[in-house]
C-alpha cells in the first residue's frame, strides 16, 4: 500500500453467505462484489492473486476458480495462505485450483511449533544482509513534556551491521555517505543471535524487578542473567552450526556499571521507554525464551538459568 507503483485491490470476507443477522444488503458493502470484472475480463493484468485462508463458500463460482488457474498456467502468480481450512471439504483443492496448487491436502492437521531456518538461499537475499539497529519510540513518552508528538528515531554508534558481501559493501558505502556507521560481518546470522542472547534475558530480567534498573542494579537477577545470556548464545550458536564463542569474565559487573550509566547518557528517559517498548512484546520475549529452552533440552545444553528467569516472569 505504501508504494505508490503498485496497485492493490484488495476484498474481505466480513460475513459469510450461511451466517444471517439481520443487516441489511445495502449495510454489507459500498459496491458490490466484482467477481465477473476481476476474474475474468481484468484477470490477465494482476501480477500476482492471493487467497488468504480462503475456503469454497459459494461467492465465487468453479468457472472463475478455473480462470485463475489457466492464468497460473499462462505464467500469472498465485499465492494462498492456507490454514487448516486448506484440508477441510471446503478446500481450494477441491476447485479446478487443484492443478496448479504445489500441495495436495491428506485431511490431517498436524499443530506444533514452528522453528524456522534460513535456506542457502535465504542467507544471500538482501533482506537477511543488513541489520540497522535504529531505535524508534512514540514521542512524547510516558511522562515527558514535548511540544508535538510523532515518532523519534536514535541510530547508536556502529548500530547499521551488513554481510560483507559485495552488495553489502555497496549498501554499506551509501550508508556512511549518509552519516550513518556501518560494521560489515562475515556471518550476520550468527552476529544477530549473539546480540539477541545479550539483550533477551536481561530486558526479561528487568520486567521481573518491576522495569526499575536501579532494582536490576542491585539484585540477583542480573546475575542470572548473565548466565541465561551464556546459555542463550550457546544454544544459538549450536542451532546455527556457528563456532562457539569464549565466555567473557566479568559480564555481571560490567553490565551493572552499563545500568548505572546507561540512563543519564541516554537522549530519551531509557528507563521509561524500556518499559514502554518491550512491555508491549511481552508474549515474544515468553516465546523466545521457550525456543531457547526447547532447543537447549534437545542439544543438551544448559537451560538453568534461562528456566529461572522464564518462570518468573509474570
Amino acid at each position: 500500500k505504501a508504494d505508490p507503483t503498485i496497485d492493490l485491490v484488495h476484498f474481505t470476507i466480513l460475513r459469510p453467505p450461511e451466517k444471517q443477522d439481520g443487516t441489511p444488503i445495502n449495510e454489507l458493502a459500498l459496491i458490490a462484489f466484482p467477481s465477473r470484472e476481476l476474474f475474468e475480463e481484468k484477470l490477465a493484468g494482476f501480477d500476482l492473486v492471493i487467497f488468504d485462508r480462503y475456503a469454497r463458500r459459494g461467492l465465487l463460482p468453479l468457472l472463475y476458480l478455473d480462470n485463475v488457474a489457466r492464468y497460473v498456467e499462462d505464467g500469472g502468480a498465485l499465492l494462498e495462505a492456507a490454514g487448516p481450512e486448506f484440508a477441510e471439504p471446503a478446500s481450494l483443492y477441491r476447485t479446478p485450483l487443484a492443478r496448479v496448487l504445489p500441495g495436495r491436502p491428506t485431511g490431517e492437521v498436524f499443530e506444533r511449533r514452528l522453528v524456522p531456518q534460513i535456506t542457502d538461499l535465504g542467507r544471500r537475499h538482501p533482506v537477511t544482509q543488513a541489520l540497522i539497529g535504529l531505535v524508534s519510540f512514540q514521542t512524547p513518552l510516558p511522562g515527558e513534556h514535548t511540544p508535538s508528538s510523532g515518532i523519534g528515531y536514535l541510530a547508536p554508534p556502529r548500530s547499521a551491521v551488513i554481510q560483507s558481501t559485495p552488495d553489502g559493501e555497496d549498501a554499506a558505502r551509501w550508508l556512511r555517505q549518509g552519516g550513518l556507521s556501518v560494521t560489515l560481518m562475515r556471518d550476520l546470522p550468527t552476529h544477530t543471535a549473539r546480540m539477541t542472547a545479550l539483550l533477551q534475558p536481561a530486558i526479561a530480567a528487568l520486567e521481573i524487578c518491576d522495569w526499575s534498573l536501579a532494582s536490576l542494579r542491585r539484585s540477583n537477577w542480573l546475575g542470572i542473567a548473565t548466565e541465561a545470556s551464556d546459555e542463550a548464545r550457546a544454544i544459538g550458536e549450536h542451532y546455527l552450526g556457528a563456532n562457539p564463542s569464549r565466555r567473557l569474565p566479568g559480564k555481571t559487573l560490567g553490565l551493572r556499571a552499563l545500568l548505572w550509566l546507561a540512563p543519564p547518557l541516554s537522549p530519551f528517559p531509557l528507563e521509561t521507554y524500556l518499559h514502554y517498548h518491550f512491555a508491549k512484546v511481552g508474549q515474544q520475549t515468553r516465546e523466545m525464551f521457550d525456543g531457547w529452552i526447547d532447543q537447549g533440552k534437545q542439544a543438551s545444553l544448559p537451560t538453568r538459568a534461562l528456566e529461572q528467569i522464564r518462570h518468573a516472569l509474570p
